[in-house]
Parts: structure tokens; C-alpha cells; sequence
């Protein structure tokens, strides 16, 4: 029985000894690839958020960015990025929305030089949080000559209604099927084709286009009842059955 005993004796004591081995070989990153070749690419673009519920906080050393809703139904998005990420956003933009930022995530975005940078409804910048957000002066040459030249101005203008229009018409797929929808859909998709046969020449003539989009988008969303989740959430007054 004492030579058994050893042995267990021995064996615990040589587990005790390989146990930090292990403990290293799994604490180790994995790879993101096991093939050979050249690292994956790094991509760094802007990320941006807006909407209601955007949220920003560290979860296990990881920044998690929760994008706000904008519209029903939405699937919220959510973002999980690992210090020296590969897909590191360049900065993050919060364009108007509500929401929450804690005091760790906005030490993590220092420490891994991601800018945050707030913008309000009226498109002017409110708020730049940063270790280093400084202007790119190519960028900020580029835009004081676009600044000048009228013709640049109208086609990059021209450039952001058209992707507006599109982003509208993705949207309104997604309500339930209805006439008015349909309606909204066709006219919007007619406003696009006819940016692209003819586009404005003038910063005046796109605003007359772009607000008839508008009208045609938001006469969409009447009738589209108000889904609420919870009966404790209805406004004073406000209760089942509302319509927008």
C-alpha cells in the first residue's frame, strides 16, 4: 500500500508541475487563420451609429457598440471589437440618436487612437473625443476646394441623395405590404432615376428633389400602427390600436 500511495504521490506532484504548462499553452491567442500565406487585411472605416439606444461599454476587455433603432422592425446591430482589431474602425460617428457612453469605453478608444466624434441632426460637429483628432490635411484640402467650386459641391451633394433615396426605398421593404408602401416605393424609385437621367445643377434644385422624396417616404409610414412592447410604456393617454 505505501509503494501505491508513492505512486499516486507521485504522479499528483508531476500533474502539479504540468498544470502552469497547460495553463500557458491555452492562455495564448488563437490565430485568427490557420492557413499559410499573407496576414489578413486590415480594414479600418468609419463606423457609424444613430438612432435610439446606442450604447458603448467594455465587456471582458472587448469594446461593445450597440447601434440605435431607427425604424420597426429592426434587428439591432451589435459590434464586438478586440484591442489592435484588424477591423479597428478608423473613428466612430454618432450622428444625432440618444444613448450611453461609459467612462472604460471611452478610455478604451483612447488608448487604441479611435476618435469619437457626435454629430446633431443639422449635420454640424458637436462633440470630438480623442487622443489625436486632428484633421487629415488632404481631407481638409480637399474640402476647401470643393468649397469653391460649385460644380463639385452639386455632384457630391448629388451623390449623398442618391444613396438617401436608396436607403429609403431598402427601408420601406420592409413594412408590411400595403398600398400606400407600394405607392411610396414607386415614387421614390422614380426620384432616383430621374437624379440619375438628369441631375440638378444647382444646390436648390436637389433640395426641391430631395424634399419630394421625403414627402413621398414619410406619406408611407401613415397608417403603420405603433408597436409597443410593454403596456408600462404607452405615453399618458396613449393606448392601444395608435396609429402614426
Amino acid at each position: 500500500m505505501a509503494r501505491g500511495f508513492i505512486g499516486v504521490q507521485s504522479r499528483s506532484v508531476g500533474d502539479d508541475y504540468a498544470w502552469p504548462e497547460r495553463c500557458q499553452y491555452w492562455a495564448k491567442p488563437i490565430p485568427e487563420s490557420g492557413s499559410r500565406g499573407t496576414a489578413p487585411r486590415r480594414v479600418h472605416r468609419p463606423l457609424v451609429l444613430t438612432g435610439h439606444g446606442v450604447g458603448l461599454r467594455v465587456n471582458q476587455g472587448a469594446l461593445l457598440v450597440r447601434d440605435g433603432f431607427t425604424h420597426h422592425p429592426q434587428v439591432q446591430a451589435i459590434h464586438r471589437f478586440f484591442p489592435r482589431d484588424r477591423r479597428m474602425p478608423s473613428r466612430i460617428i454618432i450622428v444625432d440618436g440618444n444613448g450611453n457612453i461609459t467612462l472604460d469605453a471611452l478610455s478604451w478608444l483612447t488608448e487604441q487612437n479611435v476618435p469619437l466624434v457626435r454629430i446633431d441632426w443639422q449635420g454640424n460637429v458637436t462633440t470630438v473625443i480623442g487622443k489625436n483628432p486632428a484633421p487629415d490635411h488632404r481631407l481638409v484640402r480637399a474640402q476647401l476646394a470643393a468649397q469653391a467650386d460649385e460644380k463639385v459641391k452639386v455632384r457630391i451633394a448629388v451623390s449623398l441623395v442618391l444613396s438617401k433615396i436608396q436607403c429609403s426605398i431598402e427601408t420601406l421593404k420592409t413594412f408590411p405590404a400595403s398600398e400606400r408602401v407600394e405607392s411610396g416605393i414607386d415614387k421614390l424609385q422614380e426620384y432616383l432615376r430621374q437624379l440619375r437621367r438628369s441631375p440638378p445643377k444647382s444646390i436648390q434644385a436637389l433640395l426641391g428633389l430631395e424634399g419630394g422624396s421625403a414627402k413621398s417616404y414619410f406619406n408611407a409610414w401613415q397608417g403603420l400602427s405603433i408597436r409597443w412592447k410593454g403596456t408600462g410604456r404607452y405615453p399618458c393617454g396613449v393606448g392601444r390600436g395608435v396609429t402614426a
